[in-house]
């Protein structure tokens, strides 16, 4: 009786180290080698406490090929009003994501936080309430990374992205939500 219960023991042991650990494999592009740039207006204007409406937050997001995924830093979400955010840049009233200005001291403070990769990047910009109820998404875009400061540096430079403000909040284009 004992030896039967000690090989199911085993059976099942053996079983369970044949299966595995599950291991979390998330998309994750961050890195050390490209800078991140872009704009976000509202309606057409520079974002401001006034123009903000009910967008608290605006948020990039990185996306997998596959449009599955998606990977969105610290410092790819920041609020709508940049001059009351220590992590955007404000210049001439225009709001901007900057990594290369401020980082939140990653990578030692050199302003890149994705990956050097063969191709574009796809990404997706999205305007939330303090409540994270979507307020405005963009589609899914791509853009290249290219080559700054004489080749030294790589930069995402992304088009201006407008944020609508839609009170009654609105659904994302197909694809991922982030």
């Amino acid at each position: 009786m004992r030896v039967s219960k000690l090989v199911l023991l085993m059976a099942l042991t053996g079983s369970a180290l044949e299966a595995g650990c599950v291991r979390d494999e998330r998309f994750d592009p961050s890195g050390c080698d490209v800078q991140v740039r872009g704009q976000w207006l509202v309606e057409t204007q520079n974002p401001n406490m006034t123009t903000c409406q009910n967008i608290a937050l605006v948020e990039l997001a990185i996306i997998d090929d596959l449009e599955t995924e998606f990977w969105s830093a610290p410092e790819f979400t920041l609020k709508c009003d940049a001059a009351t955010d220590s992590n955007a840049t404000v210049i001439d009233g225009g709001a901007f994501l900057d990594t290369l200005t401020v980082t939140r001291g990653r990578c030692g403070g050199t302003g890149a936080i994705l990956k050097d990769r063969e191709g574009d990047y796809k990404y997706r910009w999205r305007a939330t309430t303090s409540q994270n109820f979507i307020v405005d998404c963009s589609p899914i875009l791509s853009q290249g990374i290219m080559p700054i400061d004489g080749g030294t540096q790589l930069l995402l430079d992304l088009p201006t992205v407008n944020f609508q403000t839609a009170d009654g909040g609105v659904e994302c284009p197909l694809g991922i939500i982030p």
